[in-house]
């Protein structure tokens, strides 16, 4: 049998765990495809597909944190007042059934039936007020979009990450541990092929002064 034969054929390229990803999956699944093209060590893929995510979903969040969200908190509060109005008269319905009811009997409505209608009127004249001030006040975000954008990503990967696995905790592997490993082998790879260079020149070097 020749040598050629004796050769252990490539093992295919580990699927990227990033290709898992809700919504970005397809598409680093193309560019995971590409880098294995390239014939990468992994460590070197995962490393390039972590920063083109972080970099995309800085500049997204980084986007929306500075214009999408204060524009919609200002948009939102008359539409959640106009739902806050609505669920007043839902709640004074009762309120209205009772007095009618006392009218047609002549009859003194009862006194909690006003006290229950001043809450109603009060309560949601205070939720309205809430809304005005505190809708409008998560414009702050737009003070700090790189800070906050950057916090956003590391809770999100982080989730994600430990939630990876899900119940089975044998034999998977969390992203960040796969991406450790990937490293350890490369350096590990590297390490030995500097060794084995090492050797090589030393028997170079001794065979040479063995013949002087």
């Amino acid at each position: 049998m020749s040598a050629l034969s004796d050769t252990p054929e490539p093992s295919a390229a580990t699927a990227s765990p990033f290709t898992e990803l809700p919504g970005a999956g397809p598409v680093v699944a193309w560019v995971d495809g590409v880098l294995n093209d390239f014939g990468w060590a992994t460590a070197v893929n995962l490393t390039l597909e972590l920063i083109l995510l972080a970099g995309v979903g800085y500049a997204l969040l980084r986007r929306l944190l500075a214009h999408a969200v204060p524009w919609t908190a200002h948009a939102l509060v008359r539409p959640v007042n106009g739902v806050i109005d609505g669920l007043r008269v839902v709640c004074l319905l009762p309120d209205l059934a009772v007095a009618r009811t006392a009218r047609r009997t002549r009859r003194c409505p009862p006194a909690l039936l006003y006290s229950y209608g001043n809450a109603v009127l009060d309560g949601a004249d205070r939720l309205q007020a809430g809304v005005r001030k505190g809708l409008p006040a998560l414009a702050v975000v737009r003070r700090r979009p790189g800070l906050l954008s950057c916090l956003a990503l590391l809770l999100a990967f982080g989730y994600w990450n430990t939630s990876y696995c899900g119940d089975d905790t044998g034999r998977c592997e969390s992203p960040a541990a796969q991406w450790v490993g990937a490293t350890k082998t490369l350096l590990g790879d590297e390490d030995g092929a500097g060794r084995q260079r090492t050797d090589t020149g030393e028997e170079a070097r001794q065979e040479g002064a063995g013949k002087d």
